[in-house]
């Protein structure tokens, strides 16, 4: 989109500053009506003299909720304003825009199609317009059209790059009305799931309170109670039927801690309601919940004067029915005016038919306590399974839950001795003998007490009870109520929690075992990147004193790129799999030919082989077919097999390379005379941070990462490693399986993959005449950089950040510009942003090289696009970078 805002002699405004201005509007608000009425006044005038936004609702009807225009039309605008919105059935475009959701672009507006489009009544408002060119583009979220936007001229024609902008502002309009409407209906549905949760938490504490009330008053207490504090209300009352005066009388209130209505009280226990009258009256006439919305302002509410003084509004009640019959109301008031809540009604009905329930069951209760003093004892102890038996152990009552618990029915149950019954058989003595004595001397170990033993069900099967035996007084011989629960499904809780207790115990094990290796491995990361330190600073040091002779300092500098390319080795492995770990390992996938591959990874490790007098056997056949696969990663697999096989082959030793086909497969295997792997040992082998001899006194470095990468390449490539050994001082050897590429006309049509091999070291090219600005905020690294160029003829310039390197670009203009990218302030993406602002002729399109450490692939995507032609990651071989400031420069 280009750089201006077209508005009819009006000038013209920046595109993109207007869009971000409306885009900031448009999201200030998540009300959607409002955001889309605002969308007009963001629109005119820079887009248009009239514009108008018009919603579709949802059952096809169209209601305009925005208008706007230049002070001009105004007096005509007022004429047909918000009252003519388009027809949705009738022939305006907006109707077409409207039903097919695509753009229309008007460039002009004759009088025959305002005349093809107008109703006659609106026809001369429209011409008084006079509108010249028009844009009407759809409203469009998640694939729903939503409506239209309008826009109209007197002065000007619209052209196609209006119409683009147009339908940027209606898509970010479209965006920020989606989000309004998603945010309303979140909090609609907030809202709903909230009042659910009042209502359900609100029958809960009412069931509750019913659950533990001794009595009907104690019942309706906690519930007035209950409910006015988890629903909210302030106030609340209970009023009772008054069967001989026909009226309903209060006998009870709540109010919340923080409220008091002494003069509502008052009024409320003054008075009694009949049927039909007042809030209580009307529940009771009409059977049903009611909900008065406001009190203050109801005919039918004597006390609504009252109501006013204190601040009550909102009132609710519900009845009791018992039998039948109403027995009593509840009413509930609040400060607050709230809109009737039907399911909330529906369940305060609930709630009125829980305390009818209530009632017809403590009526029963009292009936039952009444006409049987000897039930009493059991409906105290209200054990699951009940048995009564005599003064002889005889089984007199057992009820249906023993029934169920023993397998026994009630009838072949009664009479027969309860040891015989349900006792196991290792047990009837001691319980015949525990009677015995009670008998005799009313001492026992047993009665009136809780216990756990085993019982017997009729099929013979042992199963843990908790029983309580309890004598029932009598005048006559003494009688036992025996009250047991069958308490397997506790039993099983109890061994599931301790099977959970100790697997709990063996998570944590295995988590500290997890922190433990975790040490380790940090402590092995820490003392690998350390070692190679020791020589570097070492080196350094002595180099900087100058008193090495030249054999030394050749030595010295050997020793140091050694090491710090060891360094470089351990991070890029280290990134390699923390890649691995995360799934983010990629490959350049192409077909390739393995025995250049493998013959420059031997090429890398000669050097070292030679060093520990390793001989290096090698049999590759040229001819051992192409895979398709990624060069550098297949070659990283064999200097990783190598490396690790010249590292534990002791001097004099050999390793024997072989490259050959094995059907459709290629094998590269890698067998050296070393020390060997334990054959317990072997499986571990590809495990990542693994090592065989892991002790401080180990004498072999390294991570135990290599053969970890090795596997998943491999793996990546389709194919397998294996490794195998005779055991400790018979050598290892390592084969890898890969499949090979399909048959094809000619083995040499494949692409040879040319892996960077360890060849002698490259000449640096010249570069007389290049102006080149190295930015980074190490001094060490960017007077690296500037000695590097300088010694290849370019003149160089440092800057230690941002701001330095744009007050060297003022006045001297660079060939290339080399920055880093992570830079205190304000980062290289932001010098590149500031660089590529300025006019060409004053820099802005000067050739760029990113040289970081974020060596990622979406680290080199990110460089790429904010203006870097070149991502070099660090560190960075001194003859690659020489030769992509040589290449930029050429190219430039």
């Amino acid at each position: 989109m280009g750089s201006r805002v077209g508005t009819g002699g009006r000038g013209v405004v920046d595109e993109h500053r207007f869009l971000a201005e409306a885009t900031v509007a448009l999201a200030s608000s998540l009300d959607y009506e409002a955001t889309l009425a605002r969308i007009p006044h963001l629109a005119v005038p820079p887009l248009a003299d009239w514009c108008s936004v018009d919603l579709l609702e949802r059952d096809g009807a169209v209601r305009r909720i925005g208008l706007a225009c230049v002070d001009s039309l105004k007096h005509v605008t007022a004429e047909v304003g918000l009252a003519y919105p388009p027809d949705p059935e009738g022939r305006h475009p907006r109707t077409q825009v409207l039903r097919t959701g695509r753009a229309i672009l008007v460039r002009d507006v004759t009088d025959d199609m305002l005349v093809a489009i107008t109703d006659p009544e609106h026809l001369p408002v429209m011409r008084a317009l006079g509108y010249r060119s028009a844009v009407i583009v759809p409203l469009i979220a998640r694939g729903e059209i939503r409506g239209a936007l309008t826009l109209a001229t007197v002065e000007r024609r619209y052209d196609e790059r209006d119409l683009a902008l147009a339908e940027e502002l209606a898509r970010r309009a479209s965006i920020a009305v989606d989000n309004a409407r998603l945010y309303r209906d979140a909090q609609e549905e907030i809202a709903r799931r909230r009042a659910a949760e009042r209502r359900l938490a609100a029958q809960h504490v009412a069931t509750r309170a019913l659950a533990e009330a001794g009595t009907f008053t104690d019942a309706c207490t906690g519930i007035l109670r209950a409910l006015g504090e988890v629903l909210g209300w302030e106030w609340a009352a209970l009023w009772v039927v008054d069967a001989a005066a026909g009226v309903l009388r209060c006998t009870d209130v709540w109010s919340a801690p923080s409220s008091a209505f002494p003069a509502f009280e008052a009024a409320s226990r003054g008075r009694a309601f009949p049927p039909g009258v007042g809030l209580p009256g009307r529940v009771w006439a009409s059977r049903e919940p009611a909900w008065i919305t406001d009190v203050v302002v109801d005919d039918n509410f004597p006390r609504s004067p009252i109501a006013l003084r204190e601040g009550l509004h909102t009132g609710i009640g519900f009845p009791f029915v018992v039998a039948g019959a109403i027995v009593g109301v509840m009413e509930f008031f609040g400060r607050e005016v709230r809109e009737p809540d039907p399911a909330l009604l529906d369940m305060l009905a609930t709630v009125g038919s829980q305390v009818g329930l209530f009632l017809e069951r403590k009526r029963a209760d009292d009936a039952v306590r009444e006409s049987e003093a000897r039930k009493s004892a059991i409906l105290e102890a209200a054990l699951d399974s009940i048995v009564t038996t005599d003064a002889e152990g005889r089984v007199t009552e057992f009820n249906p839950a023993a029934e169920r618990t023993f397998g026994y029915r009630r009838a072949d149950a009664i009479g027969r001795e309860m040891a015989e019954l349900i006792v196991p058989p290792a047990l009837r003595e001691r319980h015949r003998a525990g009677l015995g004595r009670f008998l005799r001397d009313g001492t026992g170990p047993v009665i009136g007490r809780r216990l756990e033993m085993p019982a017997m069900r009729a099929d013979g099967s042992e199963f843990p009870v908790e029983i309580a035996i309890m004598r029932i007084a009598s005048a006559g011989p003494p009688m036992f109520t025996g009250y047991l629960r069958d308490i397997t499904e506790r039993k099983r809780a109890e061994e599931e929690r301790n099977r959970l207790l100790a697997r709990e115990r063996e998570a944590r094990e295995q988590a500290e075992s997890a922190n433990q290796a975790k040490d380790d491995f940090l402590a092995t990361v820490s003392h690998e990147l350390r070692t190679p330190l020791t020589p570097i600073l070492s080196w350094a040091g002595m180099l900087r004193r100058r008193t090495l002779d030249a054999p030394t300092t050749a030595r010295a500098l050997e020793a140091i790129e050694r090491n710090a390319r060891v360094q470089k080795q351990l991070v890029e492995d280290l990134l390699d799999i923390s890649r691995i770990i995360t799934g983010r390992m990629r490959l350049d996938v192409r077909p390739v030919e393995l025995a250049p591959v493998v013959q420059a990874a031997i090429e890398a490790v000669s050097p070292a082989a030679e060093a520990r007098s390793v001989r290096l056997e090698t049999a590759l056949d040229p001819d051992a077919s192409v895979v398709v696969g990624d060069a550098d990663r297949l070659q990283q697999v064999a200097w990783n097999l190598l490396s690790n096989a010249i590292k534990f082959t002791p001097e004099g030793g050999r390793v024997d390379v072989r490259l050959a086909r094995r059907g459709a497969h290629v094998e590269l295997s890698v067998a050296d005379t070393g020390r060997g792997i334990a054959a317990e040992l072997l499986p571990h082998v590809f495990e990542r941070f693994w090592q065989a001899d892991a002790t401080s006194t180990r004498r072999h470095g390294g991570l135990g990462l290599g053969l970890a990468i090795v596997r998943h390449l491999v793996e990546l490539h389709g194919g397998s490693v294996a490794v195998e050994s005779a055991g400790e001082g018979r050598g290892t050897t390592f084969r890898v399986t890969l499949p090979r590429l399909a048959a094809r006309a000619g083995d040499a049509a494949a692409e040879r993959a040319e892996p960077e091999g360890g060849g002698d070291a490259v000449a640096y090219p010249r570069l007389e005449g290049l102006r080149v600005l190295v930015v980074d905020d190490e001094p060490d690294t960017a007077e690296m950089l500037r000695t590097l160029l300088a010694e290849c003829g370019a003149e160089v310039r440092t800057a230690l950040s941002t701001a330095e390197a744009l007050r060297i670009v003022d006045g001297w203009t660079p060939s290339v510009l080399l920055s880093d990218i992570a830079m205190p302030d304000q980062d290289g993406y932001a010098l590149i942003e500031r660089i590529r602002a300025l006019d060409p002729a004053r820099g802005g399109r000067v050739p760029a090289i990113a040289l970081t450490a974020y060596a990622r692939n979406e680290d080199r995507v990110k460089a790429t696009a904010a203006g870097f032609q070149v991502h070099l990651p660090k560190p960075v071989e001194p003859a690659e970078l020489l030769a992509a400031v040589a290449r930029l420069a050429a190219r430039s």
